[in-house]
């Protein structure tokens, strides 16, 4: 029985053709053709922003191995079944090429109409497919936690009955993320020139040359001396210091505080949002803690350096032209700060992780 359950995992792995685009050292953005159940044609495309396929010995893909926080884009093909659902399921269980054992935990968590990750349980009833039924021809981008288990599984079905199907596998690589803190602490040791001083930072990480790259700048000292939490949330106080701080700390105009009680004087990120307030890019609604989207990141780059225009128009369908970020996105993806989660998509509402920050940073002033 083992075997036959082995094999049909291994069957349903690799009834899509994955066509990553991996460099030989770290993570990229990989894209699946993802078949549906019977193999008689494709759900549509599944997009994992950090992965490496790795391969069995006889050259097939085997699983994914992954960060401890990654970000997935469903596009479902306009022909996908009318009642489609995508699910992930976390294990604790070991998959191998040679068998399979069975989980002593399982939950499921599936994804909503509007894109978002229901929180996972050990069960599912009929109401909650109900309500998370998807619509062929939409695009559905979602974040999706790996640490904690051995095996993360992304499934696609399209009942009740016939849930669960297809499972592209995904594998915890890595130190999890430390928790978030509310301020970069002061710089207190120098960086190390030609290796990563974090812990958490592995020299096959996407943004591994980033992270020296913004150390050896003063751009961030990471959370400690050690860990540098690549997969924290970054927020709009975290982006407009770093970006301060590579446009070498610009001194204030500003006498008074514009931005009331929500800012500290004091505050670490203070001088860089009174910089960024008289760049344009905030007003005195300025939220310091409020997670930074990819939108404001690279509007806020986009500012910084001076409004250019003139990009040829973006290929994605979910940035509309009229956007107060259009050009800022049109210019990102010029300049190859960022080419989107795919050809057609830039997600701009999804949030940004520290890591991505320093990525897109590197990318705009260093590359």
């Amino acid at each position: 029985m083992k075997k036959f359950v082995a094999l049909f995992l291994a069957l349903a792995l690799c009834m899509g053709l994955a066509i990553p685009a991996l460099a030989a050292d770290g993570y990229e953005e990989v894209t699946i053709e993802h078949a549906n159940f019977f193999g008689t044609g494709t759900m549509g495309r599944v997009t994992i922003d950090q992965a490496k396929a790795v391969t069995s010995a006889y050259g097939l893909v085997s699983y994914y191995e992954v960060p401890a926080q990654v970000e997935v884009t469903v596009t479902l093909n306009e022909n996908t079944y009318a009642q489609y659902l995508i699910g992930v399921r976390w294990l604790d269980a070991e998959f191998t090429e040679t068998g399979y054992s069975a989980p002593t935990n399982e939950e499921y968590a599936l994804v909503s109409p509007s894109g978002s990750l229901t929180a996972p349980t050990a069960q599912l009833s009929a109401a909650d497919y109900q309500a998370n039924q998807l619509t062929p021809g939409q695009t559905y981008t979602f974040t999706v936690q790996t640490d904690g288990s051995d095996v993360v599984i992304l499934d696609c079905g399209y009942s009740y009955d016939f849930f669960l199907q297809a499972g592209i596998q995904l594998r915890y690589a890595g130190t999890s993320a430390q928790p978030e803190t509310p301020e970069e602490p002061e710089e207190t040791t120098e960086p190390e020139p030609s290796a990563s001083p974090f812990g958490d930072v592995a020299s096959t990480a996407y943004y591994y040359e980033p992270v020296l790259w913004a150390v050896e700048e003063g751009i961030t000292t990471g959370r400690s001396a050690t860990t540098f939490a690549p997969n924290d949330t970054c927020t709009e106080a975290n982006i407009l210091t770093f970006l301060w701080r590579a446009y070498g700390e610009p001194a204030p105009k500003a006498a008074e505080n514009p931005f009331g009680a929500a800012v500290n004087t004091g505050s670490y990120y203070y001088n860089a949002a009174l910089w960024a307030y008289e760049q344009g890019m905030i007003d005195g609604t300025f939220t310091p803690n409020t997670a930074c989207t990819r939108a404001q990141a690279v509007y806020f780059m986009w500012v910084a350096a001076g409004s250019p225009d003139g990009a040829a128009a973006s290929s994605f369908t979910d940035v509309a032209a009229g956007a107060s970020y259009a050009d800022a996105v049109n210019w990102a993806v010029e300049q190859g700060v960022t080419t989107g989660r795919s050809k057609t998509v830039f997600a701009p509402a999804d949030t940004c992780t520290r890591g991505n920050i320093v990525t897109f940073l590197y990318r705009d002033l260093a590359e």
